[in-house]
Parts: structure tokens; sequence; C-alpha cells
């Protein structure tokens, strides 16, 4: 237990929703344990409670959602962006005048947005915090919300980034100054079962082998996640893999991408594919696995590269965002460049026909999760941000 000062510190979480999602279920998990060290935390949500609210509930943590008259403007056709965010900024000025606490937190841009605007009509001095979880790709095609933004980036306390690479757009594209910043890893939980087990539930659910290479790929069907890029790859190199072998794809969205599946079909790749769907396994299929895969073309900081470098696999990442940042090149697995099938190709190869770099590298990135990434790390990161923040005078 980390000890703090006797003084309870109130701090407000703001998001969209508590659907599942990567932001989400961080906040799920963090929001407990600052609880358990002495911090009163409560969320509320711009639109609905959400599915995981329960669990936050369940251990006495309040989750608020907008009325139904509010919920009512915001679905009104054609105007629902204007009402929307209207009605929105009341409802949250409203809650920040009924029960003031000492930080805000921002989670998601729209929860930015509307926030921050609902704290200075609110009138309260709150410290405030934003908390950037994606690099700014968003940002790129729209001048005005970018401005926008930018100049909220002025009035709020404190950004914290979950990457460096976060942190450099920040502070170098967005003219935000280094001490406004801080960087807090995202951290995971430690696999607690022998990741040298001997295969077996997934390759019986799949009837594979043992001697089958199995290739894993844990990310939603989402096009910039570079499904296609690996396809592409694995087309160029399927005659030459010395090995029976199958790729797992873990994650949603596969029935909205037909262009995949016909790319798979004319790479007559069908038998080496298997389409998982959302699991709520990966620590058991990535333990199984002999490759772990993210090919994004833009990413903030993967729980999926943790996840699969904790269960001692070598991963093969692209070099973009945060990825780069957990996965040393030649150590723990292999960067390459993003939208290079060959270079992918090459690397899921050279790994493929080497068992002994492979568990090389897989060693080297559990004992860097256990290092740097862990659960613990990343919350007590948070305790300290908020012990910072709240010893700051307000100005």
């Amino acid at each position: 237990m980390i000890s703090i000062k006797s003084e309870i510190v109130k701090i407000r979480f703001i998001i969209g929703s508590l659907d599942i999602g990567g932001a989400e279920t961080h906040l799920v998990r963090l929001l407990p344990f600052l609880a358990e060290n002495g911090f009163q935390v409560s969320v509320l949500t711009l639109t609905q409670k959400g599915e995981m609210a329960s669990q936050l509930e369940q251990v006495n943590i309040p989750v608020y959602e907008p009325s139904k008259f509010v919920r009512f403007f915001q679905r009104i056709p054609v105007l629902s962006r204007l009402t929307g965010s209207v009605a929105t900024i009341y409802y949250l000025a409203l809650r920040f005048n009924r029960e003031p606490v000492d930080i805000i937190c921002f989670y998601l841009p729209s929860s930015y947005y509307l926030g921050m605007i609902s704290a200075k009509l609110a009138g309260n001095n709150n410290k405030t915090i934003m908390f950037r979880r994606s690099l700014n790709v968003y940002l790129q095609e729209r001048y005005l919300i970018r401005k926008f933004e930018i100049w909220l980036h002025k009035h709020v306390t404190m950004i914290v980034g979950n990457s460096q690479a976060v942190i450099d757009q920040l502070c170098h594209e967005e003219n935000v100054s280094p001490e406004k910043t801080r960087l807090i890893y995202n951290g995971i939980t430690m696999p607690e079962f022998n990741v040298r087990n001997t295969h077996s539930s997934i390759r019986k659910e799949l009837k594979l082998d043992e001697d089958t290479l199995v290739l894993t790929i844990v990310a939603n069907l989402i096009p910039y996640k570079g499904h296609i890029d690996l396809i592409h790859a694995l087309s160029l190199i399927k005659d030459t893999l010395k090995k029976p072998w199958m790729l797992l794809v873990a994650g949603a969205g596969i029935e909205n991408r037909k262009d995949l599946l016909t790319l798979v079909s004319k790479y007559k790749l069908n038998e080496h594919v298997c389409w998982l769907g959302l699991r709520n396994d990966i620590a058991e299929i990535y333990s199984e696995s002999d490759i772990g895969l993210l090919v994004s073309h833009q990413e903030s900081f993967s729980n999926a590269i943790l996840e699969g470098m904790a269960s001692a696999i070598p991963m093969i990442v692209t070099n973009v965002g945060g990825n780069s940042e957990a996965v040393i090149h030649e150590k723990s697995g292999l960067v390459v460049e993003p939208h290079s099938p060959q270079q992918l190709a090459s690397a899921i190869l050279r790994l493929s026909e080497n068992e002994l770099l492979r568990r090389e590298y897989g060693d080297y990135g559990r004992l860097r999760v256990q290092a740097k990434f862990t659960a613990i790390s990343c919350l007590s990161g948070y305790i300290q941000l908020f012990k910072f923040i709240d010893s700051l005078e307000v100005k």
C-alpha cells in the first residue's frame, strides 16, 4: 500500500462512457486502486454509464450519466452535435457546481473539449489533467479543432501521455511546455501461469499439432491496424516457411472486413488463418504462440505488445508511436517499418527458422515487462501524479 497524506483528495474522471475499450478498461482498473489508497474518485460519463460501470459501482465508486433530458438533446436529428454539446456542457457544469472536487481528469478528446468548457463555466478553480492516449492523427485534417485543442492546452494544469511518442508530439507539434507534461506508461499484470507450459487448450481447440508455428496478432480489425500488410507478407513466404503454420487473429470486426476475407482467399491462405474474434483469454493464447505481431500504421502504446512480451514470446512490431519503446529491436523482438509487407515477411521468416532466437527474445521481453511495464509501476505513477498535482497552488 502506498501511503498518502491524510486529507482526502477528490478526483473526478470524465469519459464518454464505460463501454468496453482500451481507455475505458484502463480506467476501470485504475480507479479501485486509487480508492484503496485513500483518494475519493468518481466518474462522469458524457452519454451513458456503459457496460463496465457496474465493476466500479460494486466497489462503491459512483458513476454518473446524463439525465434523460440531456440525452434527448444529444439525439435530436441533424442538430444533435450542437444541441447535444450544449446540453452536455450544462450537465457537467451543474455537476461540478453541486459536488466540487480537487482534480478533474479528461479521458479522450470529447471529454476534454466539453469538460474544460464546463469547468470554466462552473467557475471553480479546479486543477485539470488531460490524458492523451493516442497520437494526434485525429487532428491532422481538422484545423479548427486542432487550434481549439492547442488553446485548451494553455489552460489545463497537466497533460499525461502513455508513450514518449505522444509527449514528443505534444511538445514539438502542439506547443506544450515539457514541464506541463508527464509520461506514464501502460502497465499489465504478469501472467500467473507457467509461460513455458506445454501447449494445451488453444491448440486442442483449433486442432493444431505441437509442431505448428503459431503466429498471433491481437488487434481489432480496424484498417490502420495493418492486417492487410500482414496478409500480403504471409503470401510472400507461405511456401518458404519450413513448418506447418497458423495465424491467429484475435479482435472484433471481421464481419465488416470482406476485403480481408477476399485477400486471404486470393492468396489461398484460408487454411492458415483463424479469426478468433474477441477473446478474454489473450494471455493463454499468447502462451501457446511462437511469435506475436502488431503491425499498425499508427499507435500510441499497446497493451497487446506488453501481454505478448509478458508471455515470453518475441514480438514483431511496426516502428510507429510507442511500439519501439516497448520492443527493443534485436533484444525482445524485431521492429519493422509500417506499410512494408516485405520487411514484415523477412522478420517472420527469420524468427520462424530460429527457435533459440525466439526464446532469447521472449525471455528478454518478459524481464523487460517485469522491470518497466507492470500494473503496479503504472498505478504508482498515477499516485505520484495526483499527489504532485494536489500540492500545486491554484492560479
